[in-house]
C-alpha cells in the first residue's frame, strides 16, 4: 500500500524513518510540507515536496493512504485537501477528530489520550 505523508516536523520525520512499516506492507512514497525550508529535503530517502503538488502526484503515484502529522489548526485543512485528491483513507496523529464522507476511513491517533490510559492505569494499578 502506497502512502503520502503530511507534515515532515519531529513525528512526520519518525515515521518516514520507521522500517516496520514493511511488515504491514506500507511504503510512505512521497511526503508533503507547507515550510519552505524543508521542502526539497530527503528524509530517509523521500523527498519532500511542497503541498502544492499533492493533488497531481496522489493521482499519479497512485497513492492510498495519507497519514496526517501536522498541527491541529492545519489538519482539517490537509485532510480536505487529501480527499479531493481522491486518497481512500486516512490515518491521523493531529490531535483533533476530522471532518470526512460516510465513506472515507479515517483512523485517528491521539498520543496523549493514550498517555492519560497509561498514567491512570500507574495510579490505578495497586488498588484493590
Amino acid at each position: 500500500i502506497e502512502a503520502a505523508l503530511i507534515g515532515v516536523g519531529s513525528l512526520g520525520c519518525a515515521l518516514l524513518g520507521y522500517s516496520g512499516f514493511e511488515e504491514q506492507n506500507l511504503s510512505i512514497s512521497a511526503a508533503f510540507d507547507a515550510d519552505p525550508a524543508i521542502v526539497g529535503q530527503r528524509v530517509h530517502g523521500v523527498k519532500v515536496r511542497p503541498m502544492e503538488d499533492l493533488p497531481r502526484l496522489i493521482s499519479k503515484l497512485k497513492l492510498a493512504i495519507g497519514i496526517i502529522t501536522v498541527p491541529s489548526s492545519a489538519a482539517q485543512t490537509c485532510a480536505d485537501q487529501l480527499i479531493a485528491a481522491g486518497i481512500k483513507a486516512i490515518w491521523n496523529f493531529a490531535p483533533i477528530d476530522l471532518q470526512h464522507p460516510e465513506d472515507m476511513l479515517v483512523v485517528n491517533v491521539h498520543l496523549s489520550d493514550s498517555l492519560q490510559q497509561l498514567s491512570y492505569r500507574m495510579a490505578h494499578r495497586n488498588d484493590p
